[in-house]
């Protein structure tokens, strides 16, 4: 009686064993090998074998990226751990099939970035994670080619909440088909932003008065960015808060709001005096001639701005105030 034939899956396993092995001893340590094991046999095994079918160059690429990503995730207690990302599960068993299946070039890269963003959203909100990942599952097969896939990631990672990918995402925007601009967000032209960085694509109206459109940072001890109260610069058309300790670039818009840590501030900061908003003693702030009086923000011990973002430091807080203009309601 004849043996079937090795799966795609297996098949690979065997050609690639030692290097397989070697990325486990240098990389593995820490991990739980039975869960490891299981999560190849019962996740990436049948994704190889359904992805590949008989190419075994195809099942040889597949199998070595998504061990590699596999691995990575397993160490960092993403999956196989008692409290597995949610997001990373669902990646592996339905995002990442579909987004393989249609864009069959450089499978890491592809599966890099995707566990990427996933995990990146996840930590703004999990609900933000599952909305990205069932639309790239979606909107993903109707790119023209990869590059286009990694626009379509960037611009929706930046809808759900990323504003740190705002510059990139406006860049990128255009790479997109009409019907994908249409459907990530609603237009198929992005108009420049001016004191309108708070008001999504859709929206229109005029803007209501200044106002606190988020709070980040934070004291370090009860999970913030900050040891010590922070000041806030503009410089080269960004703003930044630090302390003593640490240098954050802020980042905010219609989408969301976040800090990000950065080596150090840019010289030749700008003079907040200088820029083309008002912050008074008691909290009088203008944009223009757009005012409002906001009493948390007096006495403010630093301020910065640019395009029609405004971040404001207090003497006794850790916190820093993102002032903008909305839409008007109604």
């Amino acid at each position: 009686m004849s043996l079937a034939p090795p799966s795609a899956f297996h098949a690979a396993l065997a050609e690639r064993r030692d290097y397989l092995n070697g990325l486990f001893r240098q990389d593995g340590r820490s991990v739980d090998t039975d869960a490891f094991l299981l999560h190849l046999r019962s996740v990436v095994g049948p994704m190889v074998d359904t992805l590949a079918q008989a190419n075994a160059q195809r099942a040889d690429e597949l199998t070595v990226a998504l061990y590699r990503v596999s691995l990575r995730a397993h160490r960092q207690g993403l999956l196989g751990s008692k409290s597995p990302s949610r997001a990373i599960e669902r990646a592996f068993a339905s995002t990442l099939p579909a987004l393989l299946g249609a864009f069959p070039e450089r499978p890491r890269d592809l599966s890099v970035a995707v566990c990427n963003a996933a995990l990146r959203l996840s930590r703004i909100h999990p609900e933000r994670a599952d909305r990205w990942l069932a639309s790239m599952e979606s909107l993903g097969p109707a790119c023209a080619d990869l590059d286009a896939l990694f626009a379509l990631g960037l611009v929706l990672a930046w809808r759900e909440g990323a504003a740190e990918y705002r510059v990139a995402a406006r860049e990128r925007f255009l790479e997109l088909s009409p019907m994908l601009r249409r459907a990530t967000l609603g237009v198929e032209a992005l108009g420049p932003e001016g004191d309108r960085r708070f008001a999504g694509p859709l929206e229109h109206g005029a803007l209501g008065a200044p106002e606190i459109v988020a709070r980040l940072g934070g004291f370090i001890g009860f999970g913030g960015m900050f040891r010590d109260p922070p000041l806030v610069i503009a410089a080269e058309g960004r703003v930044f808060a630090f302390d003593s300790q640490a240098t954050t670039e802020i980042f905010a818009d219609a989408f969301g709001a976040t800090l990000r840590s950065v080596a150090a501030t840019p010289p030749d900061p700008v003079d907040a005096a200088e820029g083309p908003v008002t912050l008074g003693d008691k909290g009088e702030v203008g944009f223009g001639a757009a005012t409002a009086r906001i009493p948390l923000l007096s006495s403010a011990s630093s301020h910065a701005y640019v395009d029609g973002m405004l971040a404001v430091t207090l003497a006794e807080s850790h916190f820093v105030f993102v002032v903008g203009r909305r839409p008007q309601a109604g």
